[in-house]
């Protein structure tokens, strides 16, 4: 089976894109302690992932591409949401594109389909938070193999989330050493990025010295 061709990354209406809760904050080496799970609201936890499935697909797939899944211009999303469900996230809908839904599928092997949530990261990240629960979103604590840290970095920190990356290693406990918190991702395909690199490289590239937020996203969710 061929690769399917590689798509344009899909076009974006910000003023439409669904929007993440105002309150979730972002993580940075020193930060303090903070989860978006309500403290009041018990676990409701129906989604368990197997974290090192999640990061032996993307140590796998990050450069030798998948051939069973559609490429696009953009892949992160797409890449972090292949390997979530290789952990075990299991499909949600079948065909429809709503911001509660969660799905891919092949026709023939050749007509790839798939939801919003699945390719772009904005999107998935609000699936994960505010719809299935499969994200929560922290600071101030330690990072775990599969996590998913979201990027918003064009135009400043406009809450906009443009790009997502899978943790694919980090010394067990660690909280504040970005270097050793590492990240793999497509679009500039990379595998373990320190977050430290990552982070300095942005705010080289970002206009003007505008802000960036980086938002961390635990893969189990709550």
């Amino acid at each position: 089976m061929h690769a399917t061709k590689l798509r344009p990354a899909a076009a974006r209406d910000l003023a439409r894109e669904p929007g993440l809760p105002a309150d979730i904050k972002p993580n940075y080496p020193g930060a303090k302690a903070y989860s978006s799970a309500p403290a009041n609201v018990r676990s409701t936890k129906t989604v368990q992932i197997n974290r090192q499935a999640a990061v032996d697909y993307a140590r796998q797939y990050v450069f030798d591409y998948n051939p069973v899944y559609e490429r696009f211009g953009n892949d992160c999303a797409n890449f972090v949401s292949q390997s979530m469900r290789a952990g075990g996230w299991g499909d949600v809908g079948h065909g429809e594109d709503d911001p509660d839904k969660w799905w891919q599928y092949l026709i023939n092997d050749t007509l790839p389909t798939h939801s919003k949530t699945w390719s772009v990261s904005q999107d998935l990240a609000n699936f994960g938070n505010n719809y299935s629960h499969r994200f929560r979103f922290y600071a101030g604590e330690s990072t775990r193999l599969a996590d998913v840290i979201f990027a918003d970095w064009e135009n400043g920190a406009d809450g906009h989330l443009d790009h997502s990356m899978i943790v694919t290693s980090n010394v067990p406990g660690n909280v504040n050493d970005w270097s050793e918190i590492k990240v793999s991702y497509h679009t500039n395909d990379t595998l373990d990025a320190p977050m430290s690199v990552v982070a300095a490289k942005a705010m080289e590239n970002s206009s003007h010295g505008k802000p960036i937020s980086w938002l961390f996203a635990d893969s189990t969710g709550w």
